[in-house]
This record gives C-alpha cells, sequence and structure tokens, in this order.
C-alpha cells in the first residue's frame, strides 16, 4: 500500500528526491512478472526523464541472454527485431509512444454527444406528450388581432406601436 502511494507520488512528478526514498527499500522490493522479464517496479520513465533511474528488467530472461551476449558484439550483426528486443528490455516505450496522447477525448466526447441527444430526445417527448399545448395568445393569428386592436385604440401614439402606424394611407412609417 505504501509502495503503492511512493510510486504514485514519484509519477506525478514531485521529482527525483523522493526517489532517494527508494533506495533504502530495494533490498525488499517486490518484482513484477511481465511476459517472462521480472520488471523492477521502481522503473519510471517519462518525457521529462527519459533515461530511468533504475533498470526496467533486473534479472535477464533465459531466452533473451544469448541476445544479451549478442548485444556486446557488432551491432550491425543484429536483426531489426533483436535491436528492438534490446531496446524493450532497457525501456517500457519509446519516445514516440510516451508524446502520443491517448484517446480518451473520443469517448468523452460520444458521451456529451449521447446525453446531449437523449436529453433533446426528452425535452421533444415532453413538449409532445406531457406539457399542455401552447395559450392560444402565441398564434399568429391572435398576435396580428392585437396589433390591429392597438392601432384602432391609438395606443402608443409617441413611442409605441401607434407612432409606426400611418393613419392617412393605412401604411406602415418608412
Amino acid at each position: 500500500m505504501a509502495s503503492n502511494i511512493l510510486r504514485t507520488i514519484v509519477n506525478k512528478g514531485v521529482g527525483r528526491q523522493l526517489r532517494i526514498l527508494n533506495v533504502a527499500r530495494m533490498s525488499s522490493t517486490a518484482d513484477v512478472v511481465d511476459h517472462g522479464l521480472k520488471i523492477n517496479e521502481d522503473f519510471y520513465e517519462s518525457v521529462y526523464s527519459p533515461l530511468p533511474d533504475r533498470p526496467r528488467s533486473l534479472p535477464v530472461a533465459e531466452d533473451l541472454k544469448a541476445l544479451k551476449e549478442k548485444e556486446l558484439g557488432d551491432w550491425s550483426n543484429l536483426t531489426v527485431d533483436e535491436q528492438m528486443d534490446l531496446y524493450n528490455m532497457h525501456f517500457s516505450m519509446t519516445m514516440g509512444d510516451m508524446v502520443r496522447g491517448n484517446d480518451t477525448w473520443k469517448s468523452s466526447m460520444g458521451l456529451v454527444f449521447l446525453i446531449s441527444s437523449l436529453g433533446f430526445a426528452f425535452i421533444i417527448l415532453c413538449k409532445k406528450f406531457i406539457l399542455p399545448p401552447p395559450p392560444i395568445t402565441y398564434s399568429d393569428e391572435w398576435v396580428h388581432a392585437s396589433i390591429k386592436k392597438q392601432l384602432r385604440m391609438h395606443s402608443g401614439p409617441i413611442t409605441g406601436i401607434a407612432s409606426k402606424w400611418d393613419y392617412e394611407n393605412n401604411c406602415w412609417k418608412k
């Protein structure tokens, strides 16, 4: 538990100063086995610290010992796959993998659009089946009749609607 908390603090970028605390507990560090390699749990690399303080794999696996011996010789004799295996023994990610963003924004945006569309569908269904119809005063006929009534009553002769109506020519002023 304390190991996980300490590793989380280090991974969040507190700095190399906290990694000094790991030296005291290196002898009791539990190893994680991954794909046949024993992986050091204190291993940490990022863009800001591309060369880790600790090696990734503690002991070399049996099937990679021959490759480790071949590493000491001429590297032009190594195939690309063998070079990648050697690289993966020392580092967990390439620099391209470290700087590449993840695709979680796509699922987040998908979730936002899904919730929005469900919300709009709910509003449409509520308007159609649950809410009462709009009042008759919102209809175009009612609005036109109301305007005609205000014009007949000369409502607002200075700044209102009657000030914009030409009573002699029976049309709107320009």
